[in-house]
């Protein structure tokens, strides 16, 4: 199957960006301490984009700048999806967007698929770099919704702005269907429903949500899945590039998502997957500070109740602290080599346009 290349703007590492969509503009730091409740003493909380479509992952590029995919709003065109033909509506209103040092808003790759569904929207969901190159994981669907343009994959985006497909996930899972597909009637979606991405010695490391898998991608575009578990009750989502060499995997938690029954998991490249930080609600993302301080993302307290998502930091002696509570929606966040993070808040819902990243500086200490 032939799949399309296009040209957009050029990621611009000193070179000439072409901006998709709008002109660059200059944004202002919006404060969100309003917004949010901030429960450490001294925490500073900005906004450095906002007028996001349900922001998803988002990544630090190697110009300084913040990478953020949007799944978008959906569209205008009608479908009937899967097996039991549900109502959704599909468009090209995915993209991914930066924000450059200088606060310079830029939209990197535009059109991508865009698919609303009975509760959410999928579109493009995590990117990560490899050298100068960014990678972007999408989660459109693909068959599901009659269409293989809107095949899940993974995209990379060159220096110049060429961009080529890395690999077929909704075509590799179908040819190889996980365990939890073949055995549990929860996996229900055949494509799979890609959520996290993250980069490791040159490999590419993409987690399912439904079919419940970790795969790593070569840059060849052969794979080899890390993690493939028997039933669809764990829900991974976000994960990142550990110290230590492993990744570690944060799992929102079996349904209906107790308080305590989300948890991050730590998975060795030969596949032994263990319990790293457990007790969590509705863990989402994960990331790791310059001094081994782990950071876990809470979705909600309970359910899809709005703002009341955290932020919590695990010290290197054991410690928790909650570092920001009334978060709405929040889905990933990433770490700034200066320590501070970085948040897509909003996540869910906005296809008004309301989704937003959050720029958080610790206190001292």
């Amino acid at each position: 199957m032939n799949q399309p290349r296009h040209t957009v703007g050029r990621l611009g590492f000193g070179l000439l960006v072409l901006v998709v969509g709008f002109a660059a503009a200059l944004l202002p730091v919006i404060s969100a301490r309003q917004a949010v409740a901030a429960s450490s003493p001294g925490l500073q909380v900005d906004v450095v984009l906002d007028g996001l479509y349900n922001p998803r992952g988002l990544t630090m590029g190697p110009d300084g700048s913040v990478y953020v995919a949007e799944a978008g709003r959906g569209g205008d065109q009608a479908v009937s999806a899967g097996f039991y033909k549900l109502a959704f509506t599909i468009g090209r209103t995915a993209r991914v967007t930066r924000i450059t040092p200088d606060r310079a808003r830029q939209v990197i790759l535009d059109a991508l698929p865009s698919v609303k569904t009975l509760d959410d929207i999928y579109g493009a969901a995590a990117v990560t770099f490899i050298g100068d190159d960014l990678f972007v994981l999408t989660a459109a669907g693909g068959r599901d919704v009659g269409d293989p343009a809107y095949d899940n994959q993974i995209l990379r985006v060159g220096v110049d702005g060429y961009v080529e497909p890395v690999v077929n996930i909704t075509a590799l899972n179908y040819q190889h269907p996980p365990l939890a597909r073949l055995r549990d009637v929860r996996a229900d979606v055949e494509a799979g429903v890609p959520f996290g991405l993250t980069a490791l010695d040159g490999r590419l490391y993409a987690t399912d949500a439904n079919l419940e898998t970790v795969t790593e991608v070569s840059l060849d575009g052969s794979t080899r899945r890390l993690v493939e578990l028997p039933a669809s009750n764990r829900v991974l989502v976000g994960l990142t590039a550990a110290p230590d060499g492993s990744l570690w995997v944060a799992e929102y938690g079996p349904y209906p998502h107790q308080p305590g029954s989300g948890k991050i998991s730590r998975l060795t490249l030969d596949g032994q997957f263990t319990d790293a930080w457990t007790g969590l609600t509705e863990a989402i993302g994960i990331a790791f500070g310059p001094d081994g301080s782990a950071y876990a993302l809470q979705f909600a307290t309970k359910a899809r109740a709005p703002s009341t998502g955290r932020l919590i930091r695990r010290w290197p002696d054991g410690r928790q602290d909650v570092v920001l509570a009334g978060l709405n929606y929040p889905t990933a966040l990433a770490a700034a080599p200066d320590g501070s993070l970085f948040v897509s808040e909003s996540g869910h819902a906005s296809e008004g346009g309301t989704g937003r990243v959050l720029h958080i500086t610790l206190p001292p200490g």
